[in-house]
């Protein structure tokens, strides 16, 4: 409902009643927190058990209702609020840990550009092998890996798909 306006809808539209939310006025930009705490409190009363309860056709939508900070903060800055204590954009965090020693994505393109040359490695000991090289030239300092790395960098980085390599043979 808008301000105090009462009586029938206009254009001769219907209305649906689900719930009667008063807000100050029909202008948004005259809005602010003082003015809509009425309505803030009605919003507040409806709860999710309640919607759900009652418009379970609808129930499947409401939790995939999203506004992301970008489009929220756009809004408020576009009609003068301050900014929010409550909501901040996600920082991406960077992964935890040191960066690796070794380049196993480019270890990756050369075992491709390898079987697209020669065919699909045979076996595991050529596998080990040529991975163990190709992280080796690829090393700033020219550090080979141990096995162990290379075993676990080539089931981590799928570098025996990357070989077409077949332990069943």
């Amino acid at each position: 409902m808008v301000g105090d306006a009462e009586g029938p809808p206009a254009n001769g539209s219907l209305k649906i009643h689900l719930y009667e939310i008063h807000v100050p006025s029909t202008n948004t930009d005259n809005w602010n927190e003082a003015a809509c705490k009425e309505a803030f409190q009605e919003l507040a009363k409806i709860t999710k058990e309640l919607l759900f309860k009652q418009y379970r056709e609808f129930a499947i939508f409401l939790p995939s209702i999203e506004l992301t900070f970008e489009d929220f903060d756009g809004w408020r800055k576009k009609r003068g609020y301050e900014q929010p204590k409550f909501w901040r954009p996600q920082r991406k965090s960077s992964k935890r840990g040191r960066p690796a020693e070794y380049n196993w994505l480019g270890v990756k393109k050369k075992i491709e550009a390898y079987v697209s040359k020669n065919g699909p490695v045979k076996t595991l000991d050529e596998l080990l092998q040529k991975c163990a090289d190709f992280a080796h030239e690829l090393h700033r300092g020219e550090k080979t890996p141990d096995d162990a790395t290379t075993r676990s960098a080539i089931k981590t980085h799928g570098l025996a798909v990357a070989a077409r390599f077949d332990p069943g043979k």
